[in-house]
């Protein structure tokens, strides 16, 4: 798939996104501003001006895609778009521009490897100050993130990785996650997605551990394994 492909494909995607905008007065197009958005974040903008000054400066380059009749739209616009739409909304847009991509050169999931990961997003903030927590599932050979969860202010990831395997098709990946992820819980819903799974453990779940080691010593020894 050529770069310019990909970007045809989820412009195409982003027409079918509906604007929750009431549409008097609106100016610019929904689709050419989410474009503008992703684009944008893929670039490391942090914030609404500097996803604006991004659209302004990739505005030629743009126009390959959209019309943009009244040029790239403001920071305010932006934050209202953002405002206006439903997280999920962009989210499953996204996962299914990257299984087109995947599609497109051949690739899947299956044999692969899928890591599990929580991260702090930088730049970000909540209502009470904080960064915005999310888990996200990167498929490593493809360098590409198959779909993330956030993580509720009141949770962890304990909870959020279950909704993530479950809104994700993983058959035949290897998933790998951190001790965070070592839950019996999370566990069963790996294999009921149908995958595989290695799961650092570590010493705040001794008698675990502890059977592991008891496994290994006795799998390496002499004229066994």
């Amino acid at each position: 798939m050529q770069q310019h492909d990909g970007w045809s494909e989820l412009f195409r995607l982003l027409e079918f996104v509906d604007d929750p905008r009431d549409p008097r007065g609106v100016r610019h197009k929904l689709s050419e501003t989410l474009l503008i958005i992703i684009g944008a974040l893929l670039a490391g903008a942090k914030n609404a001006e500097d996803i604006a000054d991004w659209g302004w400066d990739h505005y030629e380059w743009l126009t390959q895609f959209g019309r943009y009749e009244h040029g790239t739209p403001s920071h305010d616009t932006v934050l209202n778009i953002c405002a206006a739409l439903q997280p999920e909304t962009v989210e499953s847009l996204v996962t299914a521009w990257v299984d087109y991509f995947l599609q497109s050169k051949g690739m899947g999931v299956a044999g692969n490897q899928v890591a599990l990961d929580g991260k702090a997003q930088r730049g970000s903030r909540t209502s009470d100050g904080t960064s915005v927590q999310l888990v996200s599932a990167w498929l490593v050979e493809a360098g590409v993130v198959l779909g993330s969860e956030a993580i509720d202010d009141k949770s962890n990831e304990i909870k959020a990785i279950p909704c993530l395997i479950k809104a994700l098709d993983l058959r035949g990946a290897t998933v790998t996650i951190d001790a965070m992820g070592c839950q019996r819980a999370i566990v069963e819903e790996i294999q009921a997605a149908g995958a595989d799974y290695i799961v650092q453990v570590k010493g705040n779940q001794p008698g675990l551990q502890e059977e592991c080691r008891a496994v290994a010593l006795e799998v390496s020894k002499p004229g066994r394994g």
